[in-house]
């Protein structure tokens, strides 16, 4: 895999407390398949990405010290070298698509001298998902599906003592499998961190409780890949 990519981002300020962030990224792929025994040996393929967004962020008045942000965005990814290459029979490394997401997500984010908290939540639309899929643990083909899925995160940071800081965190995401109907795979559960450090010149100790819900609606046997 080669690859180029240029990238420009650029900051507005509408007064005093409105702000629009912009930036673009242009990409150039070319893809060689040399793997021994491939369908495709010898061939290449050459890609054209884009990717940009757009974010509005503004100082509200109706909280103190608190900035609220909406988000617009598309992201283009190129398939990895484990994705173009996981299935040595078939055509994929030609017909496998770029993965295309396009992404809506707003926020809102307190700081003060004591603690910082945020909140915010997305909505994806993703067409032309890589998907993996695997027989007795071993890749048999990839294929592009189209995709939905959105959550969000909420996270609290407090200084409770001098040099002590508790920290709290849960992010939950709902995935779908648009193509199928059914579950999205590889997508994590709704999962929560405590943690709590010390804070001693340039060193930091503390610890971590990282807390995991059970999940019941998955999708088995297929996902991303196990290089």
């Amino acid at each position: 895999l080669e690859s180029h990519a240029v990238f420009g981002e650029i900051t507005r300020k509408l007064s005093d407390k409105d702000s629009l962030i912009g930036g673009v990224r242009l990409e150039h792929w070319k893809a060689y398949d040399n793997q021994s025994g491939s369908d495709t040996r010898g061939n290449s393929r050459t890609d054209n990405l884009a990717s940009g967004f757009a974010r509005y962020e503004s100082t509200l008045n109706s909280l103190p010290n608190t900035k609220g942000y909406i988000g617009l965005g598309r992201s283009e990814r190129m398939p990895d070298y484990w994705e173009l290459i996981s299935s040595s029979a078939g055509q994929q490394f030609l017909t496998l698509n770029t993965e295309k997401t396009n992404q809506l997500d707003f926020g809102v984010i307190q700081k003060t001298e004591s603690s910082l908290v945020s909140a915010s939540l997305f909505y994806n639309k993703t067409k032309d998902y890589v998907m993996v899929a695997y027989v007795n643990n071993s890749a048999s083909s990839v294929s592009n599906v189209d995709a939905t899925t959105y959550g969000g995160e909420l996270s609290v940071i407090q200084y409770v003592a001098p040099k002590w800081k508790l920290g709290t965190n849960a992010a939950y995401t709902y995935g779908k499998n648009d193509t199928s109907n059914t579950t999205l795979a590889q997508v994590a559960p709704l999962e929560g961190t405590i943690s709590l450090n010390y804070e001693e010149g340039k060193y930091i100790h503390g610890g971590v409780l990282r807390l995991v819900a059970a999940k019941d609606k998955f999708d088995a046997n297929n996902g991303g890949t196990v290089s």
